[in-house]
């Protein structure tokens, strides 16, 4: 190139080359980098499938529990009370056997519902069969191809997974935070009541 041309030919061609050379190298350096680095990144998926399903196991016994419908108490005419004042009676007394039932409902019931903890137990599943049939899908394609199971892949699929129990995560920090402070405000209260007493 030295006996072609001049200093300013030989930075153009040189340049041109190299780019060249870079558009070809380029398809195979991914491959190897993806190569490299899918093993550290299938790791960090497992421990996230790991994590989710602790947290999972962990979250079944958090679980709200379904409302039952009382068992409705007999109608004013099936009990047939020989006098009014029996039947204000009973009124009186239901209506303190209700407000006792609330006062002795535990607010600690639960922090997730039934249809949260499934939901999150489906998206595990996809993503362990995903992850199942690229990994059987890339042990059948040669090395000389670009990649089915990418490392980008696998790094948004640990993103939506761990978004999913982040959010869980969140709504049980904000559902004990609010009984927290129904239990302060309840304290309180019962102190005020004490006191006036």
């Amino acid at each position: 190139l030295d006996e072609e041309g001049g200093e300013v030919r030989l930075v153009t061609e040189f340049k041109a080359k190299l780019k060249c050379s870079k558009e070809l190298a380029a398809p195979g350096v991914a491959r190897l980098r993806e190569d490299r680095e899918r093993p550290e990144a299938l790791e960090m998926l497992k421990q996230s499938l790991n994590n989710s399903n602790n947290f999972l196991e962990k979250s079944r016994d958090l679980v709200i529990p379904a409302k039952v419908k009382e068992v409705e108490e007999a109608t004013p005419e099936e009990a047939s009370p020989d006098t009014e004042k029996e039947g204000e009676k009973s009124e009186d007394t239901e209506k303190e056997s209700k407000k006792e039932k609330k006062k002795t409902e535990k607010p600690d019931e639960g922090l997730f519902t039934a249809k949260e903890l499934q939901s999150l137990e489906k998206k595990i599943s996809d993503v362990e069969k995903w992850r199942d049939e690229k990994l059987e899908e890339q042990e059948k394609q040669p090395l000389s191809e670009m990649p089915k199971l990418t490392v980008s892949l696998i790094k948004s699929k640990i993103q939506d997974l761990d978004s999913e129990v982040q959010l869980l995560i969140g709504k049980a920090r904000m559902i004990k935070a609010e009984r927290d402070r129904a239990k302060r405000k309840a304290d309180e209260d019962k102190k005020k009541e004490e006191e006036k007493a």
